[in-house]
């Protein structure tokens, strides 16, 4: 030890070779194997380059299922290093040092890991089951807020969505699904006008299916837009309120948007 930091015993620096694939194993939760075409196309170009892939002791892939999965294609000898002692936190932080994990490599992680998080589990089934749909939309669609926080939560294991929210989150997603013909074939960012879609679905004061038959008459007059705020104006003015008719009244988007963020800011004050 130094300090609080565990130096390797020299032997785990040891790099050792093998051809016996079948004593490696993956762990669950880990990184899927993804590029590993990619690295054996190098190989093939450049030849082989020695870059170990760490195991623990029991020869689980730390890191380095891509290298490990291109090497037995190819039936070439694995390089690995074995380190002992190796946690499930260790071994999050070793693949993101390694390289950056995105968010849904940490969703996986903690929906499939050692000790698997039903909330992930849940999260992750939204974004299989709507590939459209940004995962800032997704948990817009869970919690009802600006969606920014769960970045953070997703990276440190304290993601929430209980099955009431995923249930809740299914069907804000199925509605907005239906609006996909109109914005797909939009520029900018389409997920602003996800947002709104969504926003709109959860707020009490909007007529879901008069808005989705305004959006079918009147969706070729809105333009891009790079953020909510531009988004929720263009809905509001363009859409919603357009040609609006008595007894049925205006709505002011915007105001209804900002009244709803800053009670679930207040509300998660007092909790």
């Amino acid at each position: 030890m130094v300090g609080n930091i565990r130096i390797p015993e020299k032997e785990t620096y040891k790099i050792r070779s093998t051809t016996d694939y079948r004593q490696f194993r993956f762990i669950d939760g880990n990184r899927p194997v993804d590029h590993a075409e990619k690295i054996e196309k190098s190989i093939r170009e450049i030849g082989l380059l020695v870059s170990p892939i760490v195991c623990d002791e029991n020869m689980r892939i730390i890191d380095g299922q891509n290298r490990f999965t291109a090497c037995r294609n190819l039936g070439l000898p694995v390089y690995y290093v074995v380190m002992e002692n190796i946690g499930d936190d260790e071994i999050r932080a070793i693949n993101s040092a390694s390289k950056n994990w995105t968010g849904k490599n940490y969703i996986h992680y903690y929906a499939h890991g050692s000790k698997p998080i039903m909330d992930y589990k849940y999260f992750e089934q939204l974004i299989k089951a709507y590939p459209w749909a940004t995962q800032r939309v997704i948990a817009y669609a869970i919690h009802g807020d600006s969606g920014f926080g769960y970045v953070r939560a997703v990276k440190d294991g304290t993601l929430k969505c209980t099955t009431e929210q995923y249930e809740r989150a299914v069907a804000v997603l199925d509605y907005v699904e239906k609006f996909r013909p109109y914005i797909d074939g939009m520029g900018g960012r389409k997920e602003n006008y996800y947002f709104v879609i969504a926003f709109c679905h959860q707020c009490a004061r909007v007529d879901n299916e008069y808005l989705l038959q305004k959006f079918d008459k009147y969706h070729g007059t809105l333009e891009d837009v790079t953020s909510v705020d531009g988004a929720i104006k263009q809905v509001e003015s363009r859409i919603y309120n357009y040609q609006l008719r008595s007894p049925r009244e205006p709505i002011d988007l915007e105001h209804e948007y900002k009244s709803m963020m800053r009670a679930k800011l207040a509300r998660k004050g007092k909790e």
